[in-house]
């Protein structure tokens, strides 16, 4: 079972331009090509595991879950079986909103 948390794309690119400059590099190439394999890769690796029977996805979106953690939990654990994860409580605690940089709109 796989738990894929999509974010957008434009978040994670923001948020790997500014890990590459805090260590001193320079960002490669234009985010706009950059999104554009982000996004492919994105589709290829969702199909990929959605066409094979070994794998089961659940795909999270993760603006939705730091707004909403509550709703999203109840589907993890569906997910998951609640005998794995038996702490909801502890789960929504997990949840850091203040942690959540180079966002979009949520």
């Amino acid at each position: 079972r796989v738990i894929f948390m999509a974010r957008p794309i434009g978040e994670v690119i923001a948020s790997q331009e500014k890990m590459i400059l805090r260590r001193g590099a320079r960002p490669p190439g234009d985010a706009k090509h950059m999104a554009e394999d982000l996004r492919l890769h994105r589709e290829a690796i969702l199909r990929g595991m959605e066409s094979a029977p070994q794998f089961e996805v659940l795909t999270v979106d993760f603006p939705s879950l730091v707004k909403e953690p509550g709703g999203w939990m109840e589907k993890i654990r569906a997910f998951v079986g609640t005998d794995r994860l038996p702490d909801s409580a502890g789960m929504l605690r997990a949840v850091q909103p203040e942690l959540y940089r180079n966002q979009s709109d949520i």
